[in-house]
C-alpha cells in the first residue's frame, strides 16, 4: 500500500514522539483507537468500527465481530456512540482507500510502539 507524503510524515511523527499536524478529520479515528484501547472493552468498539466501515473484511478477508444488534447496543454507550460517530464521519472529506490506508500504517506504528 503506497501511503501519500502527509499520512507518512504525520504517523512517522508520532512514532518519533515529534510534534506532528494531522488532519483533522483523522485526529478522530485516532481518538477511536485510543478509547478503544483505554476502555474495558478494547477490541470491540475498534473491532466494530472496522467491520462497519468494511475495512475488516477488505484487509482480513473476514468480520471481527459477530455480534448481532442487540449486543452491540449493550456494549457502546453514548461516549462509544459519540467516538463512533466523529470518526464515520472522516469519510465526508476522505475516500476508502485514504481512510484503510491512514488506518493501515496507523496500527503498524502502534504496533511498532507496543515493541518498544
Amino acid at each position: 500500500m503506497t501511503l501519500s507524503k502527509e499520512t507518512k510524515a504525520t504517523l512517522d511523527a508520532i512514532v518519533e514522539g515529534k510534534p506532528f499536524k494531522l488532519n483533522n478529520s483523522f485526529i478522530a479515528i485516532e481518538r477511536l483507537y485510543q478509547w478503544a484501547n483505554n476502555a474495558d472493552e478494547s477490541c470491540t468498539l475498534w473491532n466494530f468500527y472496522l467491520d462497519l466501515i468494511g475495512y475488516s473484511q477488505e484487509i482480513y478477508g473476514c468480520s471481527l465481530l459477530h455480534l448481532d444488534v442487540y449486543s452491540v447496543s449493550q456494549v457502546l454507550g453514548y461516549q462509544e456512540l459519540c467516538h463512533l460517530g466523529d470518526a464515520l464521519k472522516v469519510f465526508e472529506d476522505n475516500g476508502y482507500d485514504r481512510v484503510y490506508e491512514w488506518i493501515t500504517y496507523y496500527l503498524q506504528v502502534m504496533d511498532e510502539q507496543s515493541e518498544r
